[in-house]
């Protein structure tokens, strides 16, 4: 009886996080399911913290960001619906309320069939984008739930389920976490709980949150790795994600419904493709992603360059590991004892796939491979924590280390070569670097925020983004 209540006590923390969708005739969670979920905002300002850290740790879900839109977004709500006027008025938490209750557009639904097949023959109709997010959401953490011997080894250690589900951003695997001893993770968490009032404090004009103090004693361990929060925004859910919610970049605009959706088919399908398969194991542990582009990350310190991806379907997790696009595959100088692998394709760039083991190429030799050729085994080989394969888009164009993405929206270049380009806007323009036979240009075509390679002519028309296939002026030196 008492492992029984220790487990439902321990479950309370999960529960009242996870969402419910509002019952409409045309759509609504199984039966099974609406007794498990509440709404996700119905948590406090504060959360319970782990191993007796004294930061306040703050509660992601209830921060209400009060930052004016920026052009994208102010766009964005003009798009559906609000004049010009009303969308210049909103602030970043009010743009969001006004898009989750907007329902699907055509592109969306058929975005939601497929990352979530059982809906295939639902009637989503009158589906929101904010039950969309709870759906998501809701789904995700069902699937990543903990044993019963993992919640009872939480509750002797006196961590909470919320800050175990942020360490897979660090560890790939539960066992991972429970290794190291409550020193290390209580420095990566106390950094983690900076991070979050860092965020409130800067976005929010709550009071609670501006007059929150620090204790010095916490101060000392976790100040130096503080950075500017202002710059990301919390996103409540993303498709088979080991941590949610999470704060974005907000120059990927993952905080909006509509690109969000198009970065989650991105992934899922690129995952088919580096693993060679094209319908996932019924197991609710056999994939799942624990860093997304453009994320906070500690061990990075600052944005997350790639999407990490793991595979472990029936219990195989080195299996191989195969190449999206064809091109000629080599060695990183600069990730060598990494276990990357570089693969360029003359069109799409160059897609680094990284920590892997029996890489097909070594030192300086190179071998050109076709599309799906398999090019290494899913490792932990360099500066990683468990089995996964780090997918990067590779542009080398800055020093990484900061809040700057300096390499290239693995999303758009997921889109492009799976054949589900995003239909690019006319407003934006390329930045340029290098020599005037093969620049290095820097793409602002939305969701393309990163560094990208491209041969153009200087300050000519119709050239070509080879990441996401923008096609336009590139202004760059003459």
């Amino acid at each position: 009886m008492k492992a029984k209540l220790l487990r439902l006590s321990i479950a309370m923390v999960l529960i009242a996080a996870i969402a419910v969708l509002p019952q409409t005739p045309a759509f609504a969670l199984p039966d099974s399911q609406e007794a498990e979920f509440k709404d996700i905002r119905s948590y406090e300002k504060w959360l319970p913290a782990s191993l007796g850290i004294e930061i306040p740790n703050v509660n992601l879900f209830a921060v209400r960001d009060d930052r004016p839109l920026d052009e994208v977004e102010i766009q964005e709500a003009v798009t559906f619906g609000a004049s010009r006027n009303e969308a210049k008025k909103m602030t970043l938490s009010e743009l969001l309320d006004f898009l989750g209750s907007k329902k699907l557009t055509p592109q969306s639904k058929e975005n939601m069939r497929i990352l979530f097949p059982e809906l295939s023959k639902e009637q989503i109709d009158e589906m929101t984008y904010k039950d969309y997010e709870n759906y998501s959401y809701a789904q995700t953490h069902k699937a990543l739930t903990p044993d019963e011997k993992t919640l009872e080894e939480l509750e002797r250690r006196g961590i909470t389920l919320d800050d175990f589900i942020y360490l897979h951003k660090c560890y790939e695997d539960d066992a991972s976490i429970l290794a190291e001893n409550d020193a290390v993770l209580r420095s990566a968490l106390k950094k983690y709980y900076l991070f979050k009032l860092d965020y409130a404090q800067a976005v929010s004009n709550d009071s609670d949150y501006r007059n929150a103090t620090v204790p010095q004693s916490e101060k000392e361990d976790a100040e130096p790795t503080r950075y500017d929060s202002s710059l990301y925004e919390t996103v409540a859910s993303f498709q088979r994600y080991k941590f949610n919610p999470d704060s974005f970049l907000r120059t990927t605009y993952t905080h909006i419904y509509r690109h969000r959706q198009n970065q989650e088919v991105a992934v899922l399908s690129a995952y088919y493709a580096i693993y060679a398969s094209s319908t996932p194991d019924p197991n609710p542990d056999t994939y799942y992603f624990t860093n997304l582009y453009g994320t906070f990350s500690e061990s990075h310190q600052g944005a997350h360059e790639g999407v990490d991806m793991v595979y472990s379907f029936n219990g195989n997790n080195t299996p191989n590991v195969h190449s999206i696009t064809p091109g000629t595959a080599s060695i990183p100088p600069n990730d060598a004892s990494n276990g990357a692998v570089k693969v360029t394709h003359s069109s799409y760039g160059s897609a680094i796939y990284a920590h892997m083991t029996n890489r097909i190429v070594s030192g300086n030799n190179t071998a050109t491979v076709s599309a799906g050729a398999v090019i290494g085994k899913q490792g932990d080989v360099g500066y990683a924590n468990g089995k996964h394969v780090h997918f990067e888009i590779a542009t080398s164009m800055q020093p990484c280390g900061n809040d700057v993405l300096t390499s290239a929206s693995p999303y758009l270049f997921m889109h492009t070569y799976n054949g589900q380009h995003l239909a690019p806007v006319n407003d934006n323009q390329w930045t340029n670097y290098g020599s005037p036979i093969y620049h290095r240009g820097a793409c602002s075509f939305l969701g393309c925020s990163g560094y990208a390679y491209a041969y153009h002519v200087p300050n000519a028309a119709g050239n070509r983004c080879t990441v996401c296939g923008y096609v336009g002026t590139i202004v760059g030196p003459s």
